[in-house]
């Protein structure tokens, strides 16, 4: 911000300067705006004094050095480019307000309050409130802003920063004492905002950025985005404006675009001073690597900051947090006591160590942290919202209601806050099935089918998982896991995030587990998955984080959730791996966690978790299958992920990576993507034949005929001939499908191609190799149960009903709500002699289709036989 208004412009030039914004100018999409024509039409207005164009220049961020002639106007330049330690900032000669707005941000609040003095203009009441709250002196807070607020009432004639100020005073009030039931103080916010932007001055850029923050404290981040870029478009030399938007990108897990944005602040601060420190930069350094898990590199980010100003209440605050997850307890007090040293009763710090241990998923001394911050400041609303979204995520849904209840009284607008606090009141009216190890929870109605099914299944998972045989994680968690089968996929998304976008179906928060349904109908996103596969792959989430103290990598959990779901290499990974192997386009292991909290391209978190399971499935067959579980505690002891590869593996991560890069090779090769070592791979073989006849198409019949083992080489004369008959294979075809699926085992289309084929003649159900082909591709089918029921079929016609039995039960297991599926299901219950699943499943259709009378005749007639 700044002390003054520049002069008014002459009426024709503010109307020529602000015909680009007024027709629509369009902006770049990027974080990296560009100066707004309108400003640079009012910068070279012909009619200004050079006074004027000075100051100018300097409000908009343009200036150039012969602008700052007084200790004021370089004051104002430091002030806006970050540079807090400037000289001119203890210049006695400088502008009061400018010296205490820098002086307040950098930690020197009792002498910036001594400037301020008793002025009583809206800056210089903000200011106080500002550095009242960061004192933690809220009944001061109360007074001055009491007072303002009475005077934005009376005010009558205003200009743009009278009503900005205003704005930001409202804004302190709200958070630090709170406003009184039905008071409409956001609205007010909202209307002063718009009058600046839409009549006062649409060049007046701190409007801007304080409407970017309100709408941010709201939880509005995609207007907020927008009204950042258009405040940079305004002054891109705004070293707050620019901090806001890299927090932003810290928050959406965008962790170049914050290094990018921390870089433009130091270069802001430095062509201030050459030798400026920005604190901003450091902020956005250190809270990005703190969310990289990468606590020890967060406080050396920070240290020149508080060397610097070791007063700054917000670097003091993420030193707090940094020591919190990382379990440093003497730094984390000797934090905390500093802060209450300089500001007794302060929340800020509790805050954010409360924040920064939630999205380390340290439960219980997040909360702590939270409630003492709500303590603290109880009219603050985020520490509420964070507290009450902590809750959710830990399944204590009456704190979460408790929380977020108190959070919409105090903020009526948060979007996340409504809407979290609208699903935990309606899920505290889901029914329950309780089992030993897990309580699952559901909206009354169809989902009940699907809940009783699952109750009967998830004990045997909690064994599989939690056991020490066949590489599980040998730990049982210290309490139940609650399961949330949830009616939508807005619920679900707002059930894990607060609001309804998530790409998703399924996610473990560690203590809870929520699941889309997948029953189709309005609102989902699936008709039907392997909700088995699924909820394990979850479980292995909350077992692994019980184990591990919520601390593990990202991509370690999730390779050992895909490792651990118990289910083949299908053919889509293992080309895709492929394919980015040769390419050499995998993941480094450095940045293998961000494959997938920050995909770059649509292929990306599909990579990742595919690449995740491959190094993990290297670390068992390298290293033996205990050196996961020794990986994982060494994680819950604090060590990072380097640390652990040396002590566990015994190998520095880069070597690690060379001999996963080797043995991913041989992998390949099994899965006959690749040709055998020393064998010219397909594309070489192609090119080779190109080059010595360039006109001719390539004749793959010849190079099989040359090399009649290359399993690239067979495919691509399988795929050749598919092609000349659009798809449809020919009988004569069989011979060559049957060597493509023995040359690449983990291809589908040979077999598909070869169950076509006999379903065409009709399938013998003796055929001992289609069913091994049937077998093959339902074991790999997660969205649908047809090739299970297929299978059904043909193992009753074997009269082997046990094992029709077992895929029925799976077929059913992928689409629940799917009656043709319970039909059959059923029946082969029924012949397999399981007459009460049978009867579950005729019960389950009476849900699914009500209307058809038959279900329940069924149903009475199996309940006489039966003797129910």
């Amino acid at each position: 911000m700044r002390s003054k208004a520049p002069k008014p412009l002459h009426a024709l030039a503010t109307l020529l300067a602000l015909a680009g914004i007024v027709c629509g100018q369009q902006r770049p999409q990027d974080d990296r705006p560009t100066l707004s024509p309108a400003v640079e039409r009012a910068l070279n207005a012909p009619y200004l004094t050079d006074a004027e164009r000075a100051e100018l220049r300097l409000f908009h961020g343009q200036w150039a050095p012969a602008d700052l002639a007084t200790p004021t106007a370089a004051a104002r330049a430091a002030l806006q480019a970050g540079d807090l330690g400037h000289p001119s900032i203890d210049d006695p000669q400088a502008d009061a307000l400018v010296r205490a707005e820098a002086m307040i941000l950098r930690g020197d609040i009792r002498e910036a309050l001594e400037l301020i003095g008793n002025a009583e203009d809206m800056h210089a009441m903000r200011l106080r409130a500002q550095g009242l709250e960061a004192l933690g002196d809220l009944e001061g807070v109360r007074s001055v802003t009491d007072q303002a607020a009475r005077r934005l009432s009376t005010m009558r004639d205003r200009d743009a920063l009278e009503l900005t100020e205003g704005v930001l005073l409202l804004a302190i009030r709200a958070r630090a004492v709170g406003v009184e039931p039905g008071a409409r103080d956001y609205e007010l916010m909202a209307q002063m905002l718009a009058t600046v932007r839409d009549g006062l001055d649409r060049l007046y850029w701190p409007a801007r950025l304080a409407e970017a923050l309100l709408l941010d404290s709201r939880d509005n981040r995609p207007q907020a985005r927008e009204a950042l870029l258009e405040a940079l478009s305004l002054n891109p030399g705004s070293a707050l404006a620019w901090h806001a938007l890299g927090a932003a990108q810290v928050r959406s897990f965008n962790f170049d675009a914050a290094e990018t944005i921390a870089n433009e602040l130091d270069r802001l601060a430095q062509r201030s001073r050459p030798e400026a420190i920005s604190p901003h930069a450091a902020i956005i350094r250190a809270q990005a690597l703190l969310r990289q898990k990468e606590p020890r590199l967060a406080a050396e980010a920070l240290e020149p900051v508080l060397e610097a100003y070791p007063k700054m209440r917000e670097a003091l605050a993420l030193r707090a947090a940094i020591a919190a997850v990382y379990r440093d307890a003497k730094t984390e007090a000797g934090m905390l006591t500093r802060l209450e040293d300089l500001s007794p009763g302060t929340a800020v710090g509790h805050f954010e160590a409360g924040v920064q241990l939630s999205d380390w998923r340290q439960y219980a001394p997040a909360m702590a942290h939270l409630e003492e911050a709500t303590r603290r400041q109880p009219a603050w609303p985020e520490p509420w919202i964070e507290l009450g979204l902590l809750a959710m995520q830990a399944a204590e849904d009456e704190r979460a209601i408790a929380a977020l209840e108190r959070a919409t009284i105090l903020d009526p607008f948060n979007v996340r806050a409504r809407n979290t606090l609208r699903l935990a009141r309606e899920m505290a009216t889901y029914e329950r099935i309780e089992t030993e190890h897990f309580l699952v929870r559901y909206r009354q109605g169809p989902d009940e089918i699907l809940a009783r099914e699952m109750a009967t299944r998830l004990e045997a998972i909690h064994r599989r998982v939690t056991g020490p045989d066949n590489n599980g994680l040998d730990h049982v968690p210290d309490r139940q896991t609650v399961i949330d089968l949830m009616p939508s996929h807005d619920w679900f998304a707002v059930r894990i995030t607060g609001m309804p976008d998530i790409f998703t179906i399924a996610a473990s928060t560690g203590p809870a587990i929520a699941m889309e349904t997948p029953r189709p109908g309005p609102g989902s996103t699936t008709r039907g998955y392997d909700w088995a596969r699924v909820l394990q792959h979850e479980y292995v989430h909350t077992v692994g984080l019980s184990r591990t103290l919520n601390r593990v990598p990202h991509w370690f959990t999730e390779a050992q959730a895909v490792f651990l779901e118990d289910g083949p290499w299908d053919e889509n990974r293992a080309r895709m791996l492929t394919s980015a192997l040769e390419a050499g386009e995998l993941f480094p292991l450095e940045g293998l966690s961000l494959g997938f909290i920050r995909p770059r391209r649509p292929t990306d978190r599909s990579l990742a978790y595919a690449q995740s399971a491959w190094l993990y499935e290297f670390i068992i067959e390298r290293f033996g299958s205990a050196a996961p579980l020794q990986l994982m505690d060494a994680y819950a002891d604090g060590q990072t992920q380097r640390e652990a590869f040396e002590a566990v593996l015994g190998l520095p991560q880069d070597e690690l990576e060379r001999q996963f890069l080797q043995w991913a090779h041989r992998q390949a090769r099994g899965w006959g993507l690749l040709p055998p070592e020393g064998v010219p791979t397909a594309e070489q073989l192609v090119q080779q034949y190109a080059g010595q006849t360039p006109d001719a198409a390539p004749n793959f019949q010849k190079l099989l005929d040359t090399f009649a083992d290359h399993p690239q080489v067979i495919e691509l004369q399988a795929r050749a001939e598919l092609e000349a008959v659009g798809g449809r294979p020919t009988p004569d075809m069989a011979p060559l499908l049957t060597r493509w699926a023995q040359a690449v085992p983990v291809a589908d289309e040979p077999r598909r191609m070869l169950v076509l084929l006999a379903r065409e003649q009709g399938i013998d159900p003796d055929d001992d190799a289609i069913i091994e082909y049937l077998e093959h591709l339902d074991a790999r089918a997660q969205y649908s149960g047809a090739y299970a029921a297929e299978l059904a079929r043909l193992y009753l016609r074997r009269d082997e009903p046990r094992r029709a039995y077992e895929k029925a039960q799976r077929a059913v297991g992928v689409e629940p709500f799917d009656a043709p599926m319970r039909e059959l299901a059923a029946m082969v219950a029924w012949r397999a002699g399981e007459l009460h699943v049978a009867r579950s499943h005729v019960h389950a259709l009476t849900i699914i289709e009500p209307d058809r009378e038959i279900h329940r005749q069924r149903l009475e007639a199996m309940d006489d036989r039966i003797g129910r």
